[in-house]
């Protein structure tokens, strides 16, 4: 975005500078170095037309970036929902400032914390089962014979 802006403000520098020489040489009655308002006006043109398609360029990234942004921030709203939904589910509740896995799990009236060492965290199979061990420890007697 920020190298389309700068493209677009070069193009407007090169039709402002391109007017203000068209605007000396009427002055000075100079009609040698570009053939005067007539020889020079399709030059001003193609630098309009340069100008027009780089703003349409950039209004277009814009408008992109806009929908991306938009798209990120209703999946980082799905994921959350998600992850509450998980969270109430399983009765896990995780500890965010911990520096590997810890949390703790609360099924009813039980409550189990848990605690993932960092040199296992990497073996996502093993940090689960340990897990999924306390929530079951936290079922009721009757739901864990099932």
């Amino acid at each position: 975005l920020a190298a389309a802006d700068e493209d677009l403000a070069g193009q407007q520098e090169a039709v402002q500078a391109l007017h203000a020489e068209i605007q000396y040489e009427q002055l000075q009655g100079s009609s040698q170095t570009h053939g005067g308002l007539l020889g020079s006006w399709p030059e001003v043109e193609r630098a309009a037309a340069a100008a027009r398609a780089a703003d349409t360029k950039l209004l277009e990234i814009r408008r992109r970036q806009h929908e991306q942004a938009d798209a990120e921030r209703q999946q980082l709203e799905e994921k959350s929902a998600l992850y509450q939904v998980y969270c109430e589910a399983t009765g896990a509740h995780w500890d965010d400032q911990s520096e590997g896995i810890e949390g703790y799990v609360a099924i009813g009236s039980a409550a189990r914390a848990f605690e993932i060492p960092k040199e296992k965290v990497s073996d996502r199979k093993a940090s689960a089962d340990h897990i999924w061990k306390d929530m079951i420890a936290c079922l009721p007697e009757e739901s864990q014979r099932l």
